[in-house]
């Protein structure tokens, strides 16, 4: 019997859930949410299995200050996804640009400083989470490997993403990281599950 392309996504993301124990003892999850393909599937498949397990789930969204009206339109976006779903959104509004211009630091790396700092901050003010589930894919961990090759990493960047890792006190999970990107892709299209696309994605500048 041949499988869907939803049935293999949701049985990869549930294996992980499982051989992580991802989800074991958790009262709460945090999903960063962007609107793109792969937080669109992660939170489709986090509302599902949290109202399955009774588990409280929330979303965030990173308003990055960087790619204007496109930017908006990515908030208002996931504002309405959540509604529908019936989950709710934080919304975080910042000047990655100015704030990157202070610390030296590149737009990419202010910016992922910047989400994980914020993932720690609603995680210790609200005490119905105690993980925050990001969205990262196998094709993600390979590219991450290459870049770590090509920069000439030592052992610990040879192992890539981690399913499961420390943010402070808390954890961070990431159920896709079995799932590739065409099949994230298809899960999507199988379930009419509306995304985004950010443009910033097809600039080389960024690595």
């Amino acid at each position: 019997m041949k499988h869907s392309v939803s049935d293999i996504v949701r049985g990869k993301f549930r294996s992980a859930l499982d051989e992580f124990h991802m989800l074991d003892s958790s009262r709460g999850v945090l999903v960063g949410f962007s609107g793109g393909a792969d937080s669109s599937a992660l939170l489709y498949l986090m509302a599902d299995e949290c109202r399955r397990r009774g588990i409280f789930l929330k979303a965030v969204h990173i308003h990055h200050g960087i790619r204007g009206a496109e930017a908006d339109r990515d908030a208002r976006f996931c504002e309405s996804v959540c509604a529908a779903l019936g989950v709710e959104l934080e919304l975080v509004r910042a000047d990655i640009p100015a704030m990157a211009a202070k610390s030296g630091k590149g737009l990419e790396e202010e910016a992922r400083d910047f989400r994980y700092s914020e993932f720690g901050r609603i995680l210790s003010s609200d005490e119905r989470l105690d993980v925050v589930a990001t969205a990262h894919n196998s094709d993600d961990n390979a590219e991450t490997l290459l870049f770590n090759l090509i920069r000439g990493t030592g052992l610990g960047g040879l192992s890539g993403i981690p399913p499961v890792r420390r943010l402070g006190e808390y954890g961070v999970i990431r159920p896709l990281i079995g799932v590739t990107k065409p099949g994230i892709l298809g899960f999507c299209g199988e379930n009419s599950i509306d995304f985004i696309h950010d443009s910033t994605n097809d600039d080389t500048v960024y690595t």
